[in-house]
């Protein structure tokens, strides 16, 4: 996984960093933000997958779907499962 700054525009930059976990780019972005905060900036931040898949809409589309198959009352670890299953 790869972080992306200001993806789909003009100014896209890649950071060199490849991460093999999803929180460890999470706290990089959030010292970025940080980082960013000080100069009085703003950038986007992504992370993108090997597959150029946006990793955060995943992150929270799996979020999203682990609640509501918990809301109906299906267990966690079969939840778990079945998102694994489609690869979430």
């Amino acid at each position: 996984m790869k972080i992306i700054q200001n993806i789909d525009e003009s100014s896209e930059y890649e950071y060199a960093k490849d991460y093999k976990d999803i929180s460890e780019a999470q706290k990089d972005i959030t010292e970025y933000i940080e980082e960013d905060k000080k100069e009085n900036v703003c950038h986007g931040y992504t992370i993108v997958n090997d597959n150029g898949e946006n990793m955060q809409e995943k992150a929270i589309f799996r979020d999203m779907a682990m609640s509501a198959m918990k809301s109906i009352g299906l267990p966690e670890d079969e939840a778990t499962i079945m998102l694994e299953d489609y690869q979430f």
